[in-house]
This record gives C-alpha cells, sequence and structure tokens, in this order.
C-alpha cells in the first residue's frame, strides 16, 4: 500500500526538491522551475513518487504560486554562519604577540583577510547571489514585494545578517584593543561594510585586477592589497579609535 503523506509533509518534500534545482540553475531557474519536473526529479532522487494534479489547488493554485514559495523558501535559509567563519579565519590569523607588541599591525591585517574572506564568501554563497538578484527584482517591480512574503523574507534576512555583520565585527576589533568611537554604532559600521562587500563582490566579477602593492609590513616590503581590504580598514579607522 502507497505511504500515506500529509498536506504538510507532501509541501515540504516538494518545496525541498525545488530549492535544491532554483540554488542550482540561480535565480533565472524561478520562471523555469516546473512542478512536473520537480516531481519527476523527486522521485529519481528518493523514489517517492508525487503527481502535479494531487497537488495544484490542494497546495499551489498554479505553476506560479508554486515558483514563488520555492523562491521564498530559498531566500529564508540564507546562511549566516559565513559571516562568523570569515571574521573568525581572519582573527586566527593573527599572533597574540601582533596583537600586545603592534596592534595598529594586528588591526591591519584583521582588515585585509577579514574583507577578502568576506568577499569571497558572497562570491561563492548561491543563496547571496539569489538573495541580491531578488532584491533588485523587487526594487523594480514593487508589486513582487507581497508575493509569498518576499518583500518580508528579504528585509529580515538583512536586518539579521546586518545585525551579525556588525556584532561579529565589533567582538573581533574590541578583541584587538580598540573601541567604536562616540556616537558611532556597530550597525552603521556593518550597513557601511555591508554595502562595501556587497557593492564589490558585483563588480569583482568582472574586474578582478584592483589589488595594489603597498608598503604595510614592518620590514617595508611590499604587500598586495585588493579594495575589500583597503576600504574596510579606512571604515575602522573612522569608526574606531
Amino acid at each position: 500500500m502507497a505511504e500515506r503523506r500529509t498536506r504538510a509533509n507532501t509541501k515540504a518534500l516538494l518545496l525541498e526538491e525545488g530549492t535544491r534545482q532554483l540554488l542550482a540553475q540561480g535565480l533565472k531557474g524561478t520562471a523555469e522551475i516546473r512542478l512536473k519536473d520537480v516531481c519527476d526529479q523527486l522521485e529519481e532522487r528518493s523514489g517517492v513518487r508525487i503527481t502535479p494534479g494531487s497537488v495544484y489547488e490542494r497546495i499551489w493554485t498554479d505553476q506560479r504560486d508554486f515558483q514563488l514559495e520555492v523562491l521564498t523558501a530559498v531566500l529564508a535559509e540564507r546562511d549566516l554562519g559565513e559571516i562568523d567563519r570569515a571574521l573568525q579565519r581572519a582573527f586566527e590569523s593573527i599572533d597574540e604577540a601582533d596583537m600586545g607588541e603592534d596592534p595598529a599591525a594586528a588591526k591591519r591585517r584583521f582588515c585585509k583577510l577579514a574583507a577578502d574572506g568576506l568577499v569571497n564568501a558572497v562570491l561563492d554563497s548561491a543563496h547571496w547571489q539569489i538573495w541580491v538578484g531578488a532584491w533588485g527584482s523587487i526594487a523594480s517591480t514593487p508589486e513582487l514585494r507581497d508575493d509569498f512574503r518576499i518583500g518580508e523574507v528579504i528585509e529580515d534576512g538583512y536586518l539579521r545578517s546586518t545585525t551579525r555583520l556588525g556584532e561579529q565585527c565589533d567582538n573581533s576589533l574590541t578583541r584587538l584593543g580598540i573601541s567604536l568611537r562616540p556616537g558611532l554604532t556597530s550597525y552603521q559600521l556593518a550597513v557601511a561594510l555591508g554595502s562595501l562587500v556587497e557593492g564589490l563582490s558585483l563588480r569583482l566579477r568582472y574586474d578582478r585586477d584592483v589589488s595594489n602593492e603597498l608598503t604595510t609590513s614592518e620590514d617595508g616590503k611590499a604587500q598586495s592589497w585588493g579594495l575589500p581590504g583597503l576600504c574596510f580598514e579606512a571604515l575602522v579607522d573612522r569608526f574606531y579609535q
């Protein structure tokens, strides 16, 4: 006898398979994801058979409703751990001796590695690529905002990621012995840094040759600095003392 599935279980299975396909195809795949294809892939991958006819009206009214809810599901599950990992790797690269004997050099190294790490995390994130694309779509087509709470989900993701970025940056910089200037907040730093990282990430897809050789080491040798590190250090110098 075939296993009986609840409406909620059927919906969860199809959304999981749909999000898997959307992450593989990118935002352009939203309009190309067909419920029939998702059902076929689900059966091929797991042996679970669901027919589109058993789903329409019972769960989604039409193809567009299904596609938009798949998109909303992807937007809602953006991994914020990428922020923690990038900043933690940067901080762990600093010797404790440097923090005590040369805090300026330690801060400079942290800024360079943290900014590069955050940009690389964004460039490697399939979730972020879809998230920023959906944000742009809503900016140009405001009526999309209320479809399956897409606007609400994007706003929630933005607030959570910005808050996390500010808290984690401030924690690392405070451990380096510097503190926010009066009147400034870690959230404001995160808004500026997030704009920097995401803006540069879009541009660096097409223009990777933006590094500069700067003398920033104690021995006077030039080091290669990318724009992310240069700009993050400038932000830190203005926000912290």
